[in-house]
């Protein structure tokens, strides 16, 4: 009578549901990200308000740009309000041309006061270029991360639990080699659940202002004023030679009769 084995039975239990969650999984991405344990795992409790409800989980991004007249107060301003609200800057960079001094910094900012800082940092402006903020809702993809990462947590447990029962070196194998692999897969999980929550909590800011400067171009239409004028000069300095042009002849011809004289008197 045939023999079976209760180990390898859930063995292949186990495996069997490893390949449905690896097919499940496999139109993902993964990126190599290293975790820090007490930050990843969130419970789902933790997004969901008092009433219950799931708690909305939304990413936000902007840009701005804007004309100052003091582009040294402007940038202290923002810097400013950056410090008082607990944000941080993630970029700052200046470029100058012939006409603008241009300042672009990118700043991350607690989502909670996004609106107060923009408030704070652009105090003063009144037009704006451009102003584009928008808010994406990522709720859906972060109880599906959360959700797979428990799931793998507790398919960890169950190899552990048989990793401890087993008794022959292929069934070892097979267990330590499949642990590996839910380990990687939660690794990588954890790692995108890190750089969501990062995203979540502090929105995202691109903030361009500049300065519109005098140039030695800026004064073009002078320039070819100036140009213009010589040249009427010249012409009008030319029309009097040629109204002259009698008495001209004579002073050459005198002055040459004036030569031959003194050839032959010598």
């Amino acid at each position: 009578m045939l023999k079976i084995n209760p180990m390898k039975i859930k063995i292949y239990l186990l495996f069997l549901a490893l390949f449905l969650m690896s097919c499940e999984n496999s139109s993902e991405s993964k990126i190599a990200f290293a975790p820090e344990a007490d930050e990843l795992y969130m419970e789902e409790a933790s997004f969901q308000d008092e009433s219950g409800s799931v708690e909305r989980k939304l990413i936000t991004e902007g840009a701005l740009s804007f004309e100052t007249s003091d582009l040294i107060n402007s940038r202290k301003q923002i810097l400013e309000s950056v410090k008082k609200h607990g944000g941080y800057i993630a970029s700052d960079q200046e470029s100058n041309s012939t006409t603008t001094l241009s300042n672009d910094i990118t700043v991350r900012i607690p989502s909670d006061k996004m609106d107060l800082f923009l408030a704070e940092a652009t105090s003063g402006i009144t037009k704006f270029d451009f102003k584009n903020i928008n808010a994406r809702d990522v709720t859906d993809q972060f109880l599906d991360l959360t959700t797979r990462i428990k799931t793998n947590r507790e398919l960890e447990s169950r190899f552990l639990e048989i990793l401890q029962k087993a008794n022959k070196v292929d069934e070892l194998l097979q267990v330590e080699r499949e642990l590996g692999r839910i380990r990687n897969e939660i690794e990588s999980q954890e790692g995108r659940l890190k750089l969501m929550n990062n995203q979540i909590s502090y929105a995202t800011l691109s903030i361009h202002f500049y300065k519109k400067v005098s140039s030695p171009l800026s004064n073009g239409p002078q320039f070819a004023r100036g140009f213009e004028n010589g040249w009427k000069n010249l012409i009008q300095f030319i029309i009097g030679i040629v109204n002259l042009w009698p008495f001209i002849i004579i002073l050459i011809v005198a002055l040459i009769g004036f030569r031959k004289w003194r050839k032959n008197k010598t």
